[in-house]
């Protein structure tokens, strides 16, 4: 069973070593939460993300192919061509597999899939440096100075950097949303023509 983290940071009345040291695993444990979140968060905006990037690509890829296969159907009576129908307008289909490969790309480009597995991505590789980094300025502090002020001092700043990660990734997902808003809103106003 995982353990939980607690929500609020534990009431230090007394710096001790001890106090100090369940200061540290908290904040280490409240990081971790945070870094978790993001991987398990990112996982299913990295499949869907993968699928519709490949469906586009595939979808583009025989849209650009099929006029070319109805220019050698038309012309050539090869046997491994001989499975295929010849009475489908392959042209037509083209501009189909084109257009649905458009429509699922709009549709990434809309909801933020591949953008958003990316800017998880981003956001999980600050928190785990910043965890490391921590880590690393706190094993230094236990070898240089003894002093509790200056560890409390460092949990401080290093909670404050993680908020700080967290909340430029919030901006960013607000920032995108408001331009998936606006994309949306602009294709559904009226084309007028003159």
């Amino acid at each position: 069973m995982k353990k939980q983290v607690p929500i609020a940071a534990p009431e230090i009345r007394d710096l001790n070593p001890e106090t100090i040291v369940e200061a540290y695993q908290w904040c280490l444990a409240t990081a971790g939460e945070r870094a978790g979140w993001y991987r398990r968060r990112s996982q299913n905006f990295k499949c869907w993300s993968k699928y519709l990037r490949i469906l586009t690509l595939i979808l583009v890829a025989l849209g650009i192919l099929a006029p070319l296969y109805e220019s050698i159907l038309a012309t050539s009576n090869h046997p491994l061509l001989a499975f295929l129908p010849n009475d489908i307008n392959y042209i037509e289909l083209g501009y189909l597999a084109v257009a649905v490969g458009g429509v699922i790309y709009l549709f990434d480009k809309v909801f933020g899939l591949s953008k958003g597995w990316i800017r998880f991505m981003t956001t999980l590789i600050r928190i785990q440096n910043r965890i490391r980094s921590f880590q690393m300025a706190w094993i230094e502090g236990m070898a240089a100075e003894p002093g509790s002020a200056a560890r409390v001092a460092m949990m401080h700043e290093f909670i404050a950097d993680i908020n700080k990660i967290t909340e430029t990734e919030t901006i960013q997902w607000a920032a995108e949303f408001e331009n998936s808003l606006a994309l949306i809103e602009s294709l559904s106003k009226p084309t007028v023509r003159k």
